[in-house]
């Protein structure tokens, strides 16, 4: 049993317009948790070394771990199906947000962030697929384009919710920092369980295709009719191992374009961390207090919504000219790539800027940053979705290996973006970073010319 093509109601891309949008909606929103509650710890450091007695890169890891635990479990969260497998990211999510907020000590607080990271997992892991399974490439482009802003979003509003709360006194006489997790907590359970109940239903085309094929069977009494999936029910655990582990692991080893692109996107999904700690100390290093030097990232958030909504625009625009031009398919270098060469562009000019305008006014050094968040959608947005286009067959390997190496990278950033503003100062710290922007933004301009030959010789 297969899909009978455009007219099959039940085949996910065929849905209508305004299901699959509210399906793009409804997980963006579960992006949009996970980047908030991945970042709501960093304004905490302080707090939590003088509380529990700790330096400061190990009060960091409250956040790093958090990034960790997304790279460590990733992989193993598509086995089945992905509805139940969002659920139990978001349940996982959710209850591990008591111990964190009730913890007594800095060892909790830490285990708790971690395994929160390991279920929150499968949120990044499973969109992807589930935009494959109702999208097809250029509607996949722009979802991606909107749950990766909403993300961004979360992830750089959350140090600004947090430091207002750290600076208000609690009614009970609390550590204010226990209101991180609650406020997590607050707003992962209640709309993970409306989207979930209401808004997102199950997508993965095996299981899918097996509900038809039972259905067959009882109208027709054809009880031979059945789906692939249902020739092998049972995984044998040495294809489990291959598929969700070993092969993920060996893609980004192997193959010398996903190797760069996960160094490069790894970098730039770290640098989204290294802003969150470096904004707020430039600013308060020119007299704001906190949470007013935490404000700025508005403008890194504001940056990153404008080019999510941007980077719509290329995926769509190259592609109709393509087919016009040409009457054929674009390529995923030509329709993807020239989007991600912009951001490549932007972001070590945003970092440049930041890094030495501590000196002028301030609203300079905030237009800087607003090219930086601009910068990380761009290439990430454009990154992803050309793995995912390049790859094939191998692109759920190919990704699951991707994310997993860019957040163990990028999981490193909080430890030591401290010592680096401190040793380097904001300007030489931010031009550092911006240098290895530079060299790696060759990546793309090197694949959009010679892309194409470099896939027809690798292994995948």
């Amino acid at each position: 049993v297969n899909w009978d093509g455009a007219a099959d109601k039940e085949c996910p891309r065929n849905w209508p317009l305004a299901r699959r949008s509210l399906i793009v909606l409804s997980t963006s929103l579960l992006a949009f948790i996970v980047g908030f509650g991945s970042s709501v710890f960093a304004p905490a450091s302080s707090v939590l070394t003088s509380e529990f007695n700790v330096s400061l890169p190990v009060s960091r890891l409250s956040v790093s771990l958090w990034i960790l635990g997304i790279a460590i479990s990733g992989p193993l969260s598509d086995v089945y199906s992905h509805r139940i497998a969002l659920a139990i990211s978001m349940l996982g999510l959710c209850l591990f947000q008591l111990p964190a907020a009730l913890g007594t000590n800095i060892q909790t607080i830490l285990v708790s962030r971690a395994i929160s990271g390991i279920f929150a997992s499968g949120v990044p892991y499973l969109i992807p697929r589930m935009y494959a399974d109702i999208c097809s490439p250029l509607p996949r482009s722009i979802a991606l384009a909107v749950s990766t802003t909403a993300f961004h979003l979360g992830t750089t509003i959350a140090p600004i919710a947090a430091a207002y709360l750290l600076a208000s006194p609690t009614s009970d006489n609390s550590p204010p920092w226990r209101w991180l997790s609650w406020l997590t907590l607050l707003l992962a359970a209640p709309f993970s369980t409306l989207t979930l109940l209401f808004t997102i239903p199950e997508t993965s085309t095996p299981l899918l295709l097996q509900h038809k094929a039972r259905r067959l069977r009882l109208e027709t009494g054809n009880w031979a009719l059945h789906a692939q999936s249902e020739e092998a029910p049972f995984i044998q655990p040495r294809l489990l191992i291959q598929t969700y582990l070993t092969k993920p692991i060996r893609m980004p080893t192997t193959e010398p374009l996903l190797a760069f692109f996960t160094l490069h996107l790894g970098i730039v999904h770290g640098i989204l961390y290294f802003a969150l700690y470096t904004i707020p100390f430039a600013f308060q290093s020119r007299g704001w207090d906190a949470p007013s030097a935490h404000l700025p990232l508005l403008s890194v958030a504001l940056g990153g919504t404008v080019a999510g909504s941007a980077a719509t625009i290329p995926f769509s625009r190259v592609y109709s000219l393509w087919r016009r031009g040409f009457g054929a398919e674009a390529t995923p270098e030509s329709r993807i790539l020239p989007t991600m060469v912009l951001g490549s562009a932007i972001l070590p000019m945003g970092l440049f800027w930041f890094g030495w305008t501590t000196q002028t006014h301030w609203l300079i050094q905030v237009v800087g940053v607003f090219f930086i968040g601009a910068g990380c959608v761009l290439v990430n947005t454009a990154g992803t979705v050309y793995i995912l286009e390049a790859y094939g067959v191998h692109a759920d390997s190919a990704l699951a290996g991707h994310l997993a190496v860019r957040n163990l990278m990028a999981g490193t950033f909080p430890l030591w973006v401290g010592a680096i503003c401190e040793r380097l100062g904001v300007g030489w710290g931010s031009s550092m970073v911006a240098f290895g922007c530079l060299v790696l933004g060759l990546v793309p301009i090197v694949v959009l010319r010679w892309g194409e030959r470099i896939r027809e010789g690798g292994r995948y």
